[in-house]
């Protein structure tokens, strides 16, 4: 679990006032934050009491040093790159430009990335959206055979361990590049997963879009879930990710439940394409 927030970097005193503002903001969300200059930073991460003075295997370091920074990855420790203009920084995947800008949700995201935990999207009244986990195949995969959601969602498995492997390479690929993708739904009540939401970019008919696709199990439906998701994800692209420009949604002309979910988000239905879905479009 995510603890702590650890800078090693020497700063200008404009950074060393945003850093304080950071600190304040973090540590009203439980996260303790430690500052340290790039000289006693390097000698803790070398020394042998490391771990008397970060939780080594639950912190997140902010460094604008690359040598700082590797070091810190081949001691387990997730790392996040402060990359200054003009400035470069090697063999740190994540990089922020800004230190005001670093929000909770974000950092956190960035721990998870390096532990390949996986990241929960949002929280709504009755449901988790979280990324998918190999441990999630059984279930989906049951889900695929009682129903062909492949015909709306993606093309079907032929058995458990070809949906793990999928999941996998899903996970480092998909969620690692883009940090959206389709996500798995969970039922607070029972803790039950019920079904999959998220956005993926296709290309229908020579244009690429941005597409947004929903499904819940048949005994889930009815009960709202489906807008419940899909609106926690709109929510997760505009507010976390700052995604602003047109989403799609391709909704079959008979059925009619998926159509109203899509108009309740905010789609608007603007013609048929050659597959004879209903092209439905929104704006963030």
């Amino acid at each position: 679990m995510w603890k702590s927030l650890v800078f090693i970097l020497e700063c200008t005193k404009e950074e060393e006032k945003g850093i304080l503002k950071l600190k304040e903001v973090f540590e009203k969300q439980g996260i303790d934050v430690r500052v340290y200059g790039k000289e006693r930073g390097w000698r803790l991460l070398q020394g042998d009491s490391l771990q008397q003075f970060f939780f080594v295997g639950e912190m997140v370091l902010v460094t604008n040093d690359s040598m700082i920074g590797r070091e810190a990855l081949l001691r387990g420790i997730a790392v996040l790159g402060y990359e200054r203009e003009g400035e470069f920084l090697s063999g740190i995947s994540y990089i922020t430009q800004s230190l005001e800008e670093l929000s909770v949700s974000y950092v956190k995201r960035v721990y998870c990335r390096f532990h390949d935990l996986p990241v929960q999207i949002q929280e709504t009244q009755r449901l988790w959206i979280r990324e998918m986990i190999e441990e999630d195949a059984e279930e989906f995969f049951r889900m695929q055979r009682e129903e062909d959601i492949s015909q709306v969602m993606e093309r079907r498995r032929r058995c458990v361990e070809e949906e793990r492997a999928f999941i996998k390479e899903y996970r480092k690929n998909q969620y690692a590049f883009y940090e959206f993708g389709f996500f798995s739904i969970i039922e607070k009540e029972t803790g039950k997963l019920i079904g999959k939401v998220g956005v993926e970019e296709h290309n229908r008919e020579g244009k690429n879009d941005l597409e947004l696709g929903y499904w819940i199990e048949k005994n889930k439906r009815r009960m709202g879930y489906a807008y419940e998701a899909g609106d926690a994800v709109l929510k997760f692209l505009k507010e976390e990710l700052e995604f602003s420009g047109e989403i799609c949604c391709f909704v079959q002309p008979e059925n009619m439940a998926s159509l109203k979910t899509a108009q309740k988000l905010g789609f608007l239905k603007t013609e048929q394409i050659a597959d004879k879905c209903y092209r439905c479009v929104c704006m963030l």
